[in-house]
């Protein structure tokens, strides 16, 4: 609903509202005072009313006291004579003087005489039996001047009555006795009653069956107002409408004994009430034809002075803004608050203007902004997506493309000791004019940015010197250097078939671009290079695994002939042999068994590296395999005078083993202690249940150390410390690593803990599970997750960290840590100190104050050089550190197998 017919609305209910007030204050005036007048003039008719009745007793009363004060009746009573009775009580006296009932009765209370008359049938009838009750109070007269007047009902009849004491003629006393005399109150004086009064009457008994329902409801009210009183006393009356025309008031009149016996209602129009509901019917009729006219010129000045400017301005101001022209203005004409409010809308459209133009340039260089913004992150995003070199930088010429409104886009890239420019990517360029366009340093517009490396805008390319005409579409040229450090690894050039088509603006937003993207795409190309080579390292490990095994093979079998027949000369099987023969056929003998061992190791480790090698398990004895181990080696303990104690109890619980190569561990470690425990030295294998999941055997003796620096490298293949310096015996290198192959192919771990002292030894210890490994699935891989922001670099260590050694996770995001460390449940994790949004120390102290991640090994990944304070934190919450420039393999596999074995299961 408008505001105009909420106004008017408004107006005509104010209006209606003080017109209905006003209508019903004065109904109820005038409708109380009628009330009242009707009340008053109907106490006044019941009055004249109970004044008749009263007259009618009166008028009685002095006839009985004529009789009551006479000689003869004062005789009568004392001596009962006939001619009294004769002479004044026969029939033509009732119907003379008007009266039905006569007694007389002595000072003792006995009827002397009585005689009832019926004045309709001109008859006497027999007296009433009712009389008795009603004679204890009308025969007491206390003084001779007591008068009694009252009524009584006798056989259902109303009759006034009066009683007098009898007396002499001079009314003197003493008192003989009472005469009463009655009068019946039959239909016809009550209708004589209503011609005197002028009211409509009717009489009922209270105690009537059949009393009408007003009767009945005037009777309770008249007994809750007041308890009847004497006969004489004026009764209380009460009053009700009967309807619209007539109202009726009722008396409530005692008999002789004070009982109710008579209701009377008196009956009479209503002409007050009708005449206040005929004036108020005329005020209505007033008060709506003045609210009417009033209401009528109230609205439509109101209408004038207000709601139709109100209109008009609430027009202009929607004109205004449909049109959203805030030229415009509305009239303000007049000087009073709607005009002020046009004016001061007027003045708002005033500043809105000012503001939409401020606003207008400011939007379009707001969306020059938001342009550059999106085309630096679409370009920068779908490069760091990519994962090939071609892909990364088609999506850069394609984001230019779009971006400059261009006909063709290139990116070209150039090698530093080559003049020759390569065009890697391009949109918009036909496939005739890429195979003819040949690009060199020094040539065209293109080959001056990349000998110069600054960027070029031409907006005239027939004026130029340096074009080079390959399109003849191509009008304006853009060209900006991809720069790494000082050296030009590329251009992105743009070209358009406009004169004039690229602002300095356009500039500066290829150089932001080619500036953003410099480093990707170093990146990408040398994470293309590393891919590249680490195929061809994986190619050729794979030839020399291959090769390994077939010649291991190869020179086994002339070996065993060589070997068989050294025995042969050994035994003296051939004939005698002397001392020098003899010490001969010893180094044949010793050398070819170092040979045949070496290939069998070679032959195992191949195996092994190629995830050949099935495990036979069986449940098993740890305390038998040691002791087989030990009968194998205590020969060369022996030689040595060492003492190998044995320390393993056979109520260890049995294990689900591959027997022969957990001897094969026991074996290569005991005979490492050999090695390296000098001349009577001491050795110790020992085995616990390390918890309810894992057992922990250690070998540990009391030779030369190893130093911790080189503790990671004696697990390595070929691995050997400096042997001849320390008088040594020759090994292969590779015990200690096909011992930690087979037992990571369990599912434990192996590792070595030492101060790399002279005299304090080294003790190895690795573990082994005591439930049940299914053979199907065993963990021969690390599981490693990257926290990196370089897309790159984690493609990059996933190509040099490849299955399956290992399996690399990667992730950006430092935010989703948590939950990729409950998904993944990695072995160890490499962590980039610098990443934006979040500083990588915090990531650390969380991962160290972490219930479920504080045992996870962490190498820290940082490209900056660390402060001694940086180093000191890394030291205490990391295993490893790493400098990107350090990303080769042999350093990180050594970086991270050194983090791994520096936290024990289950973050022991």
């Amino acid at each position: 609903m408008s505001l105009r017919w909420k106004a008017l609305l408004l107006t005509a209910l104010t209006l209606v509202s003080l017109m209905l007030i006003l209508a019903l204050v004065s109904a109820a005036i005038w409708t109380d005072s009628a009330t009242h007048l009707e009340q008053r003039d109907l106490q006044q008719n019941l009055t004249r009313v109970t004044t008749a009745l009263s007259g009618e007793l009166a008028d009685l009363d002095r006839f009985a006291g004529d009789w009551a004060g006479w000689d003869d009746t004062y005789a009568f009573v004392a001596d009962r004579n006939q001619s009294y009775i004769d002479s004044n009580l026969i029939d033509a006296t009732f119907l003379k003087d008007k009266f039905n009932v006569i007694l007389y009765v002595d000072v003792s209370g006995q009827v002397v005489y009585s005689k009832t008359f019926d004045l309709a049938q001109q008859k006497t009838i027999p007296a009433s039996r009712q009389w008795s009750a009603y004679l204890p109070n009308l025969t007491n007269h206390p003084t001779i001047d007591s008068a009694i007047s009252s009524f009584v009902v006798l056989d259902n009849r109303l009759v006034l009555v009066v009683a007098r004491p009898i007396l002499t003629s001079d009314y003197q006393g003493p008192i003989r006795g009472t005469l009463i005399m009655g009068r019946d109150f039959t239909d016809k004086r009550l209708t004589q009653l209503e011609q005197v009064t002028g009211l409509e009457l009717a009489v009922h008994h209270p105690h009537d069956p059949q009393l009408p329902a007003d009767f009945q409801q005037a009777y309770q009210a008249l007994l809750n107002t007041q308890s009847v009183g004497h006969a004489a006393s004026l009764s209380p009356t009460y009053s009700r409408p009967l309807d619209d025309y007539t109202i009726a008031g009722y008396i409530l009149l005692p008999d002789v004994r004070g009982e109710p016996v008579l209701l009377l209602r008196a009956a009479s129009v209503r002409t007050a009430y009708q005449n206040a509901q005929a004036a108020i019917r005329i005020l209505l009729i007033y008060l709506l034809l003045l609210g009417f006219v009033f209401g009528a010129l109230t609205l439509a000045l109101i209408d004038r002075l207000l709601l139709r400017r109100l209109s008009r301005l609430e027009t202009g101001v929607g004109q205004i803004a449909a049109r959203s022209d805030f030229s415009a203005r509305v009239p303000q004409a007049g000087q009073d608050e709607l005009a002020n409010l046009a004016r001061s809308i007027n003045g708002m459209l005033d500043a809105l203007e000012h503001t939409q133009q401020e606003n207008l340039h400011l939007y379009e260089a707001t969306r020059r902004q938001l342009g550059e913004l999106s085309l630096l992150h679409t370009a920068a995003l779908a490069t760091a997506r990519s994962v090939s070199l071609d892909a990364a930088l088609q999506e850069i010429a394609l984001s230019a493309f779009y971006a400059f409104n261009a006909i063709n886009a290139m990116v070209i890239l150039c090698a530093p000791s080559c003049t020759e420019l390569e065009i890697r990517a391009s949109v918009g360029v036909s496939t005739e004019v890429l195979a003819t366009r040949r690009l060199k340093k020094g040539e065209g517009i293109i080959g001056w940015v990349a000998e110069t490396g600054l960027a070029a805008l031409v907006n005239d390319v027939s004026v130029n010197p340096y074009y080079y005409q390959a399109d003849v579409r191509t009008r304006a040229e853009l060209c900006a250097p991809l720069n790494v450090g000082e050296r030009v690894i590329g251009m992105i050039n743009v070209e358009s078939d406009q004169v004039n088509a690229f602002t300095t603006a356009d500039l500066q937003l290829l150089q932001t671009l080619t500036h953003s993207l410099s480093t990707i795409i170093e990146n990408l190309r040398l994470l293309e290079e590393l891919r590249a080579a680490n195929e061809q390292l994986t190619e050729v490990d794979r030839l020399k695994n291959r090769f390994v095994a077939n010649m291991s093979h190869e020179l086994r079998t002339p070996l065993n002939a060589i070997l068989g027949f050294s025995e042969l000369l050994n035994d003296e099987v051939p004939g005698p042999l002397n001392d020098e023969q003899r010490d001969y056929v010893q180094h044949i003998d010793t050398s070819g068994r170092h040979l045949l061992a070496l290939i069998n190791d070679i032959l195992d480790l191949s195996k092994l590296q190629a995830n050949r090698i099935e495990l036979e398990r069986s449940t098993t004895y740890l305390a038998d395999l040691v002791a087989e181990a030990h009968t194998l080696v205590w020969p060369s303990a022996q030689r040595k005078q060492q003492i190998i104690t044995i320390d393993v109890s056979p109520d260890l619980p049995s294990l689900y083993i591959d027997p022969l190569r957990i001897k094969q561990v026991l074996i290569n470690l005991l005979n490492n202690a050999c090695k390296f425990t000098p001349k009577g030295g001491h050795i110790t294998v020992q085995a616990e249940c390390w918890n309810a999941d894992w057992l922990r055997i250690s070998i540990c003796d009391d030779g030369l150390g190893i130093p911790p620096e080189r503790q990671a490298e004696v697990f390595e293949d070929f691995s050997q410390l400096d042997r001849e310096q320390h008088g040594l015996d020759r090994g292969t290198g590779l015990g200690l690593a096909i011992a930690r192959r087979l037992v990571e192919l369990h599912g434990g771990q192996i590792w070595i803990e030492s101060v790399g002292q002279p005299g304090l030894g080294s003790t190895f210890y690795f573990t082994l599970p005591l439930t049940e490994v299914s053979p199907a699935q065993p963990r021969t891989s690390t599981r490693l997750l990257i926290i990196d922001d370089d897309p790159a670099i984690i493609e990059l260590l996933r190509s040099i960290l490849r299955p399956p050694d290992y399996e690399v996770s990667g992730l950006t995001d430092p935010a989703h840590i948590w939950a990729r460390l409950q998904r993944d449940k990695p072995d160890v994790i490499l962590l980039d100190l610098l990443m934006p949004n979040i500083d990588g120390f915090e990531i650390l102290s969380a991962l160290r104050q972490g219930p479920h991640c504080s045992a996870i090994p962490v190498v820290v990944l940082t490209a900056k050089s660390l402060a001694a304070a940086e180093q000191a934190e890394i030291s205490r919450l990391a295993q490893g550190v790493l400098t990107k420039t350090q990303l080769r393999r042999e350093i990180l596999i050594n970086t991270l197998r050194r983090a791994c074995r520096s936290t024990l299961p289950n973050g022991a």
